[in-house]
């Protein structure tokens, strides 16, 4: 990956003789200037990306409904047009590439007057009621993608290549106590050391 970003900003290549031009051509940058808007464009030119086939007859109602669902967050939720930017520029200028899914979803309880049948008492019929009841409203549903540095990437080297057989990938990243306790996976935030920081607390590292 180093060996692909100093080719592509025209750093020396280490062999160079005195006297002689140290001069490193830019054509690698220059071309990827131009392909990379050309590979962007179908992904952020129409807003069918992504294509949803059923696997029965009865999945044929869902699947259309989930392919419109998915596009409609793709195209007007989610960043497209950044992501896409800057994952093929990684791309292109280290080789590598590595995304983390995810999914975001929050919800909150709220008291609403909700339709209810209710019987009455007096002619024992069975009539239409509003009362009020707590119901759980979703404020978001949808699903998540970065871009990774791969430099935090650690993948089991006894998979000899082959992701499948991988024990373990290890993702490294910095961030706040108030965020992990905030994302609510983690359960040993008291055994976490602080490290060498200017300002204790402030920054921890898993």
């Amino acid at each position: 990956m180093q060996e692909w970003k100093n080719e592509t900003q025209g750093r020396p290549y280490g062999n160079e003789v005195k006297g002689k031009s140290r001069l490193v051509s830019m054509d690698i940058r220059k071309q990827l200037e131009w392909m990379i808007p050309t590979l962007a464009d179908p992904f952020l030119s129409t807003a069918d990306i992504i294509k949803c086939s059923p696997i029965t007859f009865e999945d044929v109602k869902s699947a259309r409904q989930n392919e419109i669902l998915l596009n409609t967050q793709f195209c007007r939720k989610f960043p497209r047009y950044n992501f896409m930017m800057k994952a093929l520029k990684v791309l292109a200028t280290e080789g590598t590439l590595v995304i983390q899914t995810g999914w975001d979803y929050e919800d909150e309880e709220i008291e609403t007057m909700v339709e209810t049948v209710v019987t009455d008492t007096i002619t024992g019929e069975e009539v239409i009621a509003m009362v009020k009841d707590k119901v759980t409203k979703v404020k978001k549903n949808q699903p998540t993608i970065e871009v990774c540095n791969t430099r935090n990437i650690v993948i089991d080297p006894t998979c000899e290549g082959n992701l499948d057989k991988a024990g373990f990938v290890i993702y490294s990243f910095e961030t706040s106590l108030s965020d992990l306790k905030k994302d609510g996976r983690y359960t040993n935030l008291d055994n976490i050391v602080i490290g060498n920081s200017e300002i204790p607390g402030m920054l921890w590292r898993l």
